[in-house]
């Protein structure tokens, strides 16, 4: 049914200037998508270990999370595979990785998701990258 000339249209929940202010990062306001973080990437067999334990329903510790995301110790032949952050920057509305080490702040990870979810959220992270669900062109990846 068409609204009356004397009814005012309903207001919008959101208007103009009322985007979200995402706490952290200097409290930098984030109306876009969050650019890539700098590279990270995580070991191909732990990485298809920790999947599987995941889709066992098996118990994930904290040191797995932190061998994972500490592809410094694997031998130089491990396979690498690069991870897409972008996904756990928007739910965590921060950073990921310390910019002072680049390292993954695995700690916080799991501080905010919990240890089964923070694992989830990495093998997540390499299925985004993989799929490229972002479009990012292949000359920025």
């Amino acid at each position: 049914m068409a609204p009356r000339d004397d009814e005012q249209p309903e207001e919008s929940p959101v208007g103009p200037g009322d985007e979200e202010d995402w706490p952290g990062d200097d409290d930098m306001m984030w109306t876009e998508l969050p650019a890539p973080e700098e590279a990270f990437y995580m070991g191909l067999k732990k990485l298809a270990e920790m999947k599987q334990l995941l889709d066992q329903g098996a118990a994930i510790s904290c040191e797995m999370i932190h061998n994972l995301a500490s592809p410094e110790d694997l031998p130089d032949a491990a396979q690498l595979i690069p991870l897409d952050l972008r996904m756990i920057v928007i739910k965590l509305q921060r950073r990921c990785v310390d910019e002072n080490t680049g390292r993954l702040d695995v700690n916080m990870l799991i501080t905010e998701l919990g240890v089964r979810e923070a694992a989830q959220a990495l093998v997540d992270a390499a299925t985004t990258y993989f799929r490229n669900i972002y479009g990012t062109p292949d000359a920025e990846r």
